[in-house]
């Protein structure tokens, strides 16, 4: 059974255990020998899927106490073929996302360091060359209401929120955050939601009030450093398409960070 930990804001955390990996890029990664075992089709069908709870007895209730337990079947879930694919490539996607962004490496180190002092000097963030290697994204398109949501917070349950490494690497580790795009699409009040949910993850108080009157191109260093600084595995955000209702400079910018 894994050991949980305490957070400051009351949540817990799993204290990493390390698999051994098959995949020889995998090998001697904490990042990645700390998450779940990969599960194959038959695996990821079982644990996505959930049956709500049912007792015969319970047909002998009276109407009204029938009708409050019928809202049991709101929360019945059945993964389709497209939703165990879907469960695949992210599963790939975050592994591989890990690959190049090994803390034993000292470069990870070296580029925490170097995203801080461009921080404090707001100097544009540039991008590291391990960034590059490994900077992959997923994108699902759909008609509304065809459960899209629905199927990748399933996939996304299947993975903890945080991960805490202790010594000698006292890291907390974050392998998905989901955002929702704000509904104006401002690149702005996104990189501000993210710090927000880093906060609501952590415990933390990396959010200031100052923040709000910072750059755009500040905010996307100031989350750049937090996302390399709490490995960040998968940066998922419903419903992008708003992104496109910002100004075309503004929107374009973000969307190169994104897409790095």
């Amino acid at each position: 059974m894994k050991k949980l930990i305490k957070l400051d804001n009351g949540e817990f955390a799993f204290s990493a255990e390390y698999i051994e990996q098959d995949i020889e890029e995998y090998r001697g990664n904490p990042l990645i020998e700390a998450l779940p075992p990969m599960l194959s089709i038959d695996e990821s069908y079982e644990q996505l899927r959930y049956l709500p709870e049912y007792s015969e007895k319970e047909r002998s209730l009276s109407v009204l106490h029938r009708y409050h337990a019928l809202t049991r079947l709101t929360r019945f879930y059945q993964p389709l073929e497209q939703t165990l694919e879907l469960e695949v490539s992210f599963s790939r996607l975050l592994r591989n996302g890990y690959i190049y962004r090994n803390p034993k490496n000292k470069t990870h180190a070296e580029t925490l360091l170097e995203m801080h002092r461009r921080l404090e000097k707001k100097e544009p963030l540039g991008l590291p060359p391990d960034i590059r290697k490994t900077a992959s994204s997923l994108t699902i398109i759909g008609y509304s209401g065809m459960g899209k949501s629905s199927a990748i917070e399933r996939i996304l349950s299947l993975y903890p929120k945080v991960i805490i490494h202790k010594f000698p690497l006292n890291i907390i580790q974050i392998p998905w955050i989901k955002l929702n795009c704000p509904n104006d699409g401002s690149p702005k009040t996104l990189c501000l939601d993210f710090i927000t949910k880093i906060d609501e993850t952590l415990g933390t108080d990396y959010f200031k009030q100052g923040l709000k009157r910072e750059s755009l191109s500040f905010l996307i260093i100031y989350i750049g450093q937090l996302a390399r600084a709490h490995c960040l595995g998968v940066l998922v955000i419903d419903e992008i398409q708003h992104m496109l209702t910002a100004k075309a400079e503004v929107s374009n910018s973000m969307m190169n960070f994104l897409s790095h």
